[in-house]
């Protein structure tokens, strides 16, 4: 007996999701959320793993590839890294062997096993990191699929883990309720993407759907293919936020942070509520049940992306001298001449994505930036700060209250982070994205 639902397995043999062409690979890199190296550092290995000598990452359900690629173009000059690929479908296998392949990517194990086969697949050996994306709510047993990946963690492991949101695929939902009425006994999988397209053309503006198409376009964007795995999916399974807390902490590990810092954003009380007094009995409250709350206010969160690991407190401690500072997806320049110019001025950073946050100086903000650039630790930076000054009151600790509330505001959208002065500094996406395109430039 095969251990996996043969209709969705049907499924993504015809219809291999996310739509991807592997020529794309030769003028772009798809990053994927809880695989961005740097990150996952920060959040999960305390800042101090190395990803050498021997570092192993499982892409549980890979898909098209996107969070192999991503993780194995990352992990390219790591010595011993390897990424496995796992998942069912051949048809998105050999889009993932494609991409793979024209990238030069030799960093990867394909195999094609069902996670459920994980616990008696012994050769497979151990892993220090398990992605697993869109993939645990399609099983028959979610439980006893996220079980199976923590058999194969190591001790001290963790994992990037995304699964549905209940509130913000409200009209999703419907949508796959209303397609069994109108599809019925049908079993042609192009018949019932036909029917779909009907309906999506159908619908007023009062539908859930329409009025919240932008949440999730997978229809628009992957044609066919989003079609089926939006509206027709044969087994889809969502979890609310105290039900994604229980559902993980069950398997003995510790849901360690949301990994879209736009909606982890969103889950923070005072991003919203204005009302004093309403902000002050929901912040009474643990996190989970804040984010409970928010998650319900906020309605349009329709996917959990979280990190969770068999540590209680893995993230990296500020509380550590020997920890870096470093910018991370933004390269702000001249902050120290801006604050020398501009006393007191508070300093907006801008993000190519539209985002932007605002840093009020504090006493020794200068200064730090004047030594942060990403290659000092706090150690370091706090020595020569001493050494301009000559003030014996200006303790570490004072310097380290500055910065804290500073690293506060940054890491909302993870634009600093900090790594042990043992690991080696590693590249940024935009550097990883223009080494393909660079390499292609000169082959031709």
């Amino acid at each position: 007996m095969e251990n996996f639902l043969q209709p969705v397995k049907d499924q993504y043999e015809a219809y291999p999701y996310p739509q991807r062409n592997p020529k794309d690979e030769l003028k772009m890199l798809w990053s994927t959320y809880g695989c961005n190296l740097l990150e996952m550092n920060y959040y999960c290995f305390g800042g101090k793993e190395t990803f050498q000598n021997g570092f192993r990452v499982l892409d549980a359900g890979g898909g098209t590839g996107d969070s192999t690629i991503f993780l194995a173009e990352q992990l390219r000059d790591m010595k011993g890294a390897e990424v496995v690929y796992a998942d069912i479908s051949t048809a998105s296998m050999d889009i993932a062997k494609e991409r793979a392949r024209i990238r030069g990517l030799t960093n990867i194990t394909f195999i094609q096993k069902s996670i459920l086969d994980f616990p008696k697949a012994k050769e497979m050996g151990k892993f220090d990191y398990v992605t697993c994306s869109g993939v645990l709510h399609h099983l028959e047993d979610s439980d006893a699929g996220l079980a199976a990946l923590k058999s194969v963690l190591k001790e001290g492991g963790a994992m990037g883990i995304m699964v549905y949101g209940k509130y913000g695929r409200t009209g999703i939902y419907q949508m796959q309720d209303l397609m069994r009425l109108v599809n019925g006994d049908e079993e042609s999988m192009a018949k019932k993407i036909a029917n779909a397209k009907g309906v999506v053309s159908s619908l007023p503006a009062s539908n859930w759907v329409k009025m919240a198409e932008n949440l999730a376009p997978d229809h628009k964007t992957f044609g066919d293919i989003g079609y089926y795995d939006l509206f027709l999916h044969s087994h889809d399974r969502c979890f609310d936020i105290p039900g994604l807390y229980t559902w993980i902490e069950k398997q003995g590990l510790h849901l360690t942070e949301f990994a879209i810092t736009e909606w982890r954003n969103m889950l923070d009380p005072e991003m919203f509520i204005k009302d004093q007094n309403l902000l002050k009995i929901v912040k009474s409250y643990d996190i989970k049940k804040q984010r409970a709350i928010m998650e319900i206010l906020v309605g349009n969160i329709f996917k959990h992306t979280v990190y969770a690991s068999s540590m209680e407190n893995p993230k990296a401690s500020l509380d550590d001298l020997d920890m870096v500072p470093f910018f991370h997806g933004i390269s702000p320049s001249n902050v120290y001449e801006f604050m020398e110019n501009n006393p007191g001025r508070q300093i907006i950073f801008n993000h190519k994505n539209g985002h932007k946050i605002t840093i009020n100086p504090q006493p020794y903000t200068k200064m730090i930036f004047k030594y942060l650039d990403g290659n000092r630790t706090f150690k370091e930076i706090f020595e020569q700060i001493h050494q301009d000054l000559k003030d014996e009151t200006v303790t570490d600790e004072k310097l380290m209250v500055d910065f804290k509330s500073m690293f506060e505001t940054f890491i909302k959208l993870d634009w600093m982070l900090i790594r042990h002065k043992s690991v080696s500094k590693m590249p940024e996406l935009n550097e990883l994205q223009s080494r393909m395109i660079k390499l292609n430039t000169q082959a031709a």
